[in-house]
């Protein structure tokens, strides 16, 4: 009686243990994909102002201050 107590314990913790790790594991990929897309969002933005910015720079003619920007 006292064997199967045991490894009935030991199961039930190796269980709960695998499945806290599947879970965490999943939690892991799925934070990392969000800010994956995050950062691609943020820098297409940060590229579309600096192309706006650079542009109006280069039609201006003023080479310094497209200088400073780069």
């Amino acid at each position: 009686m006292r064997l199967v107590s045991l490894r009935l314990i030991v199961s039930l913790i190796l269980g709960i243990a695998l499945v806290s790790s599947a879970f965490s594991y999943y939690e892991v990929l799925v934070e990392k994909r969000a800010l994956r897309t995050d950062l691609e969002h943020r820098a297409a933005l940060l590229a579309e102002s600096l192309a706006g910015n650079a542009e109006r720079m280069w039609s201006l003619g003023s080479e310094r201050d497209l200088q400073r920007l780069v």
